[in-house]
C-alpha cells in the first residue's frame, strides 16, 4: 500500500491487536502491534520498498542516556504509550507517560514522563513536534488507551482519536481521564470520566475502538 503523498487509512485488525498507519509519513501502511498492556513492548514494523520491514519497539524512544536517568525500569513496569490521532490531522501521534509502581495505597506524584509526539512520527518515533500530557497529579498510570471520536467509515478514519488515562487514586481504585489538545499539549481534567460510560473493560479489545479495516493491509509482518 504505497501512495506518496497521499494520506493513509488509520485503522484496526479485525481482533484489535494490530493498527495500521502510515507511522512515518512516507506514504506506506506501517503496522503497530499491540502488547496488549500498551507498554514499551509495543512493536512498530515500518515497511520499505522491497518487502523489506524495520521493526522498532516503543521502549527505545527511552533508552537514550537522558531517558535512562527519567525512568529506571524495565518496559512493562511504569511505561505506558498510545497511538491515535489526537488532533485530528490525518496522521498518527503517540501519547507517552513513565509513572513510578505505587508502594503503598496512598498516592504518590511519581511521573517523570508525558510527552504526546506528534505525527508523522518518523522511524525513531520522536514526531515533528512534542508536547506535554498536562495531568492534576502525577500518580500511577496503569494505562493509555486510543479510542475513536465518531463512528468509522469506510473511505475515512473515525475522526480525532480521544486519550483515555486510567489513573490509580489510591488503595486499589482507579479513576479514567480524557486528555483534550490545547496548543501542542494534551491537558487533562480534574474531574475524571463517568464511571458508568468510560471503564476500560468497557472499550474494545486493543485498537478495534479505532474503527476496523475494510480489508486489512496485506503485509508478512508479525507480532512481538
Amino acid at each position: 500500500m504505497r501512495n506518496p503523498g497521499k494520506e493513509q487509512p488509520i485503522c484496526a485488525s479485525s481482533d484489535g491487536r494490530t493498527l495500521y498507519a502510515d507511522v512515518d509519513g512516507d506514504g506506506v501502511v506501517d503496522e503497530v502491534h499491540d502488547s496488549r498492556d500498551r507498554d514499551g513492548r509495543t512493536v512498530v514494523t515500518f515497511e520499505k520498498p522491497g518487502n523489506k520491514q524495520v521493526r522498532r519497539s516503543v521502549w527505545s524512544i527511552v533508552t537514550t542516556a537522558d531517558g535512562r536517568r527519567k525512568a529506571h525500569a524495565s518496559p512493562d513496569e511504569g511505561f505506558r504509550a498510545a497511538f491515535g490521532d489526537f488532533d485530528n490531522d490525518g496522521r498518527v501521534d503517540m501519547a507517552v507517560t513513565y509513572t513510578a509502581l505505587p508502594r503503598g495505597d496512598d498516592p504518590v506524584d511519581s511521573m517523570s514522563m508525558g510527552v504526546v509526539h506528534w505525527g508523522p512520527l518518523g522511524r525513531d518515533l520522536k514526531g515533528r513536534s512534542r508536547g506535554s500530557i498536562r495531568m492534576s497529579h502525577g500518580y500511577y498510570i496503569d494505562g493509555l488507551r486510543a479510542v475513536g471520536g465518531t463512528k468509522p467509515s469506510a473511505s475515512a478514519n473515525s475522526g480525532p482519536a480521544r486519550l483515555l488515562i486510567h489513573q490509580t487514586t489510591g488503595d486499589g481504585a482507579f479513576e479514567t481521564y480524557q486528555g483534550q489538545k490545547l496548543g501542542r499539549d494534551l491537558v487533562v481534567p480534574d474531574e475524571p470520566l463517568p464511571r458508568w460510560g468510560q471503564e476500560f473493560a468497557e472499550q474494545k479489545d486493543g485498537w478495534a475502538d479505532l474503527g476496523e479495516c475494510p480489508a486489512s493491509p496485506r503485509s508478512k509482518a508479525t507480532g512481538p
